[in-house]
């Protein structure tokens, strides 16, 4: 049986085991990073077809139920835990904004990470192709130079 405790105040109280704000501000981060993961992945599977099929929606959901479990067993942490621990932090909401924008930019970050990653592969493409194209054109010259 699960018991929450609030203090007069109406903040909960901090769990045994709860992680520091740190420690918080990691944890967060991962799952919001593997939500975008199992959201990548059940967008992916929505372009392939007109409609999703239950199973595509169930690999999803395992896809990000076992990102999810990754980053409680990275971080030893019991899901009931981290449900205590966010319900304290959110009831110190000036401690729950500062983790949240720690979050925020952690995610915001590897964004323009991933962004700049695909354009610098973007630009290989290009160069690849332009250097494709000049090496075909380089070949059809040489065939019509020696016809």
């Amino acid at each position: 049986m699960l018991m929450l405790v609030a203090c007069s105040d109406g903040a909960y109280e901090a769990p045994d085991g709860m992680p520091d704000e740190d420690e918080m501000v990691d944890i967060l981060y991962k799952i919001h990073l593997s939500d975008a993961i199992a959201d990548n992945s059940r967008n992916s599977m929505r372009g392939r077809s007109v409609s999703v099929s239950g199973k595509a929606v169930q690999k999803s959901r395992a896809i990000s139920d076992s990102l999810y479990a990754g980053v409680l067993e990275e971080h030893n942490i019991s899901d009931s835990i981290l449900s205590l621990s966010i319900m304290h932090y959110s009831s110190h909401p000036e401690e729950y904004e500062k983790i949240y924008e720690e979050v925020v930019e952690k995610l915001s970050a590897s964004l323009s990470v991933e962004m700049a990653q695909d354009s610098i592969v973007e630009s290989i493409k290009n160069v690849d192709l332009e250097f494709n194209n000049n090496r075909q054109k380089q070949i059809e010259v040489f065939i019509k130079t020696k016809d």
